[in-house]
């Protein structure tokens, strides 16, 4: 505890305690505190409070319908100046109190009893006190009562600190908190009650690290704290808010406050989406997940899961809110199941291969390229489709590894074309996860330098997502690799994202064309329109550009009258072995394609 401090001093680190302490919010054990001050003194309204600079903020409270007062207004700041028992028997006749708002307009108190709450380093915080609407006495016996409870608050209160019950950065109640409250709701009661449970994701974790390296710890944390001011303010009071991790949240609603939550959280979102720390854009993406539960029904861990698999089923989905569902939990441990599984496949380096499927010139009908796409032979479960574990995956510390191991695979191919005589570039795909890690471009330099294999001889497909122009680290790293050679492209030009910034800003040799528009170029007119202009631009700007999914031949003439430089797709070439890609692009007599 700091020493030799002023009284002004000692007052000021009281009110910032009372603060942070208030901000933790209410609590099932504070709330008996209220409820038994009610009983042993025979009072209607008992309080737990904590007294601030400005606020008194009432922390458990039974029958009393403010959530907090001025200091001004506050009885406790009496009992908190004199750290001791303070009565008063009738407040319309005492002079500190008589013209005070609480007195002489509702709730009309007239008594009031409260001890000091003062913790371990010797802060008198705020107060326990019981409220009449009538005068009355205050005995020796209910004094003694009243100053046990005011030392069980002042335990509560600290033990919530000390054993790990607040987030850090918010200072709100933490995951633990929320579990043991979760806990205390599930005791046996005469009738079940039914209430909702809600979790939000207000920010992706891989851009909040981005915005801490490029601005710094302090940025992150106010973002986070705006983040939870916000939701505050939109917020009833009575609705507990927690701080599962820095950029999640929670709270619990009684299940007819369902709807009205809802509408919480879209207004929530709507307010996010124009979100400025200052002069920089801010871009928070909100999802929420829920759980509907009744206090007989299950554990308070089982409720804390459930919410949270319905959050993580919301943020694959992309869906705003989406409530828990039965299904979620066998998906979930399928999940994890398959990812244990392909970590065991890449440390064994077993079971992982590598099919190709060659990219055409439209002009040459060369085979000019080949795109090398993973495929995973389950050991039990045989062939697994890519989308199965592709984007689990990127979502895991799974997602380097793997792309570490499709490069070496994709590189040690490429030596062996070009040593045979090959010129198709072989392409790999790459995420901005990937771009992510500090430690990527000299992990490609060593295996480059291991399989005796040159930058030159592959591309890298990265692809478009809003993210990877957001993000300045990435955007560094696809510099860095373009520097050591590498061809670089954006994958699915189109898909949802794109603008003009992509191929300013970005240092891309190619744009691949999605599917999604090629597919519709040979029958609506508004899709051709689309990708003609895309072609004519991005020639514009010396760029290559790749379609791809191409399925028939009249889609494929169209693109070489719009004199798109190249194509793949079924209609060309399926992907195909290791073997069969080999010889068509190693001077062998299928190097022509149709």
């Amino acid at each position: 505890m700091l020493s030799d401090l002023t009284l002004v001093e000692s007052t000021r680190l009281a009110a910032i305690e009372a603060e942070r302490q208030a901000r933790l919010g209410a609590s099932a054990s504070l709330n008996r505190v209220s409820e038994l001050i009610c009983e042993l003194i025979g009072v209607p309204t008992g309080l737990v409070t904590l007294v601030g600079d400005e606020l008194q903020w009432i922390v458990a409270r039974t029958r009393f319908d403010c959530a907090s007062t001025s200091r001004e207004n506050a009885f406790c700041k009496y009992t908190v100046a004199r750290r001791a028992l303070t009565v008063i028997e009738d407040a319309t006749q005492d002079e500190r109190v008589k013209e005070n708002p609480l007195v002489i307009r509702a709730p009309n108190i007239r008594f009031y009893a409260g001890v000091p709450l003062i913790t371990s380093e010797g802060h008198a915080i705020g107060s326990v006190c019981a409220i009449d609407y009538e005068p009355r006495r205050l005995t020796g016996t209910q004094a003694r009562q009243l100053r046990m409870l005011g030392d069980i608050a002042t335990d509560i209160l600290e033990a919530r600190h000390r054993l790990g019950m607040v987030e850090s950065i918010t200072l709100f109640p933490n995951c633990h908190q929320l579990r043991k409250d979760l806990g205390d709701m599930m005791q046996p009661a005469a009738q079940a009650e039914r209430y909702s449970l809600f979790m939000i994701s207000t920010i992706d974790i891989n851009y909040m690290n981005d915005i801490t390296s490029s601005f710094g710890g302090v940025a992150t944390d106010t973002l986070i704290c705006d983040v939870a001011a916000l939701l505050q303010l939109l917020m009833p009071s009575e609705w507990p808010l927690y701080a599962v991790s820095p950029s999640r949240f929670a709270f619990v609603v009684p299940f007819a406050q369902r709807a009205a939550a809802l509408e919480c959280i879209d207004l929530f979102s709507d307010r996010m989406e124009d979100y400025h720390q200052g002069s920089i854009p801010i871009r928070l993406d909100v999802h929420a997940g829920v759980h509907d539960f009744d206090t007989l029904a299950m554990d308070g861990h089982e409720v804390y899961r459930k919410a949270l698999n319905a959050l993580h089923a919301a943020l694959s989905m992309d869906m705003k809110v989406l409530g828990y569902r039965a299904g979620y939990d066998d998906e979930q441990r399928e999940h994890l199941q398959l990812m244990i599984e392909l970590a065991t496949s890449i440390e064994a380096r077993q079971d992982l291969f590598m099919v190709y499927q060659p990219k055409v010139d439209l002009k040459t009908n060369r085979i000019v390229g080949l795109e090398a796409l993973l495929r995973w032979n389950h050991p039990r479960r045989g062939m697994i489709p890519p989308g199965e574990f592709i984007s689990l995956v990127d979502k895991t510390n799974l997602i380097n590894p793997l792309t570490y191991r499709v490069f070496e695979m994709a590189a040690a191919m490429a030596r062996t074309c070009y040593l045979a005589g090959g010129t198709a570039r072989i392409a790999i795909n790459i995420s901005t996860s990937n771009l992510l890690d500090d430690g990527m471009v000299d992990m490609f330099s060593r295996i480059l330098e291991k399989e005796q294999a040159r930058a030159e001889w592959l591309e890298l497909e990265c692809l478009e997502t809003e993210g990877l122009l957001d993000n300045t680290r990435a955007v560094a790293t696809l510099i860095e690799l373009k520097t050591l050679g590498f061809r670089l492209s954006i994958d699915d030009f189109g898909a949802g994202h794109s603008n003009i910034n992509y191929l300013r800003r970005l240092p891309t040799d190619v744009i691949k064309i999605d599917r999604y528009l090629i597919s519709d170029i040979a029958t609506d007119p508004a899709s051709r329109f689309i990708v003609e202009k895309i072609v004519e631009m991005a020639h514009f700007l010396a760029l290559k550009v790749v379609a791809e999914g191409i399925e028939n031949e009249p889609t494929l003439a169209l693109l070489r009258a719009m004199h798109c430089d190249a194509a793949q797709g079924y209609h060309l070439f399926r992907p195909m072995p290791e073997a069969e890609a080999f010889a068509l692009v190693a001077g062998c007599d299928d190097t022509l394609a149709g």
